[in-house]
């Protein structure tokens, strides 16, 4: 008589492990991997910030007005706002490295761009490219944290991605100042953008650290929806930096009007 053996004790029917949402294990975020997506994602907050320290440079080297300089900090600031929910979309449909590197190479692109600008409104327009650049990288950094780790090792990591967003915040002032003071090579206030370059160079050259994930589900790209949104947002912005300049002609109301809608 064959004895019978019990489907469920054989390795080959035991149940594969999973990952935090549910499909097959992703793999491990290394401390590695964890420094490339942390140094990508301070350069994104740092130049939020390091350009106000060079505003008054910028607007003597290139003759810009006030409005113009206010375009040069808010127009990184709201294309990155306005991509981030498509960035971590796309992110979640065609793989998070993917898209992190994809941003990070235009992010480094940009920040050339900028340093090399010969006018205010290319700059402007630069700047704009690089805040949609930091959203196609930024959703990565928390969403590969959250697919890659779990337990301590994920609330360590969301932890020094809260203090990383801290520290560069404050860091990009601080650096900024220390380079213009420095003003290595004569660049001027074109530093403040071109010591990305670099730096985003070094942290291409790492980015198979980072685990590929992708979310198990495709997610629904609202694209309407997004261009809506950023129709009010350069409503809004057109309005705030732009009406004291123009004297709040009627025209101007409407656009916020528009933008209410």
């Amino acid at each position: 008589m064959t004895t019978g053996t019990s489907s469920a004790g054989s390795p080959a029917a035991k149940t594969a492990p999973t990952g935090p949402a549910g499909g097959a294990a992703s793999p491990g975020l290394s401390p590695a991997g964890l420094v490339v997506i942390l140094a990508g994602f301070s350069l994104s907050i740092a130049d939020i910030f390091i350009v106000n320290v060079a505003l008054t440079s910028i607007g003597h080297d290139l003759r810009a007005s006030e409005s113009g300089l206010e375009l040069v900090v808010s127009g990184y600031g709201i294309t990155y706002a306005l991509g981030l929910v498509m960035g971590g979309r796309l992110g979640d449909a065609l793989g998070r490295r993917h898209l992190f590197t994809h941003g990070l190479i235009a992010f480094t692109l940009t920040s050339a761009l900028c340093g090399f600008a010969p006018g205010i409104t290319f700059l402007i327009i630069a700047r704009l490219l690089q805040g949609a650049a930091a959203a196609m990288m930024v959703p990565q950094v928390l969403s590969t944290i959250q697919a890659a780790t779990d337990g301590e090792a994920r609330a360590r990591a969301i932890s020094l991605y809260g203090a990383t967003a801290g520290l560069a915040a404050v860091a990009g002032q601080i650096i900024g100042g220390l380079l213009l003071a420095l003003d290595f090579g004569d660049f001027g206030w074109r530093i403040v953008f071109m010591i990305n370059v670099p730096i985003g160079l070094i942290t291409l050259l790492f980015v198979r650290r980072i685990p590929d994930t992708k979310a198990q589900r495709k997610p629904d790209l609202d694209y309407l929806g997004t261009a809506l949104f950023g129709v009010a947002m350069v409503c809004v912005l057109v309005v705030v930096v732009e009406g004291r300049a123009l004297g709040w002609p009627i025209w101007l109301w409407g656009l916020l009007a528009v933008a209410g809608v």
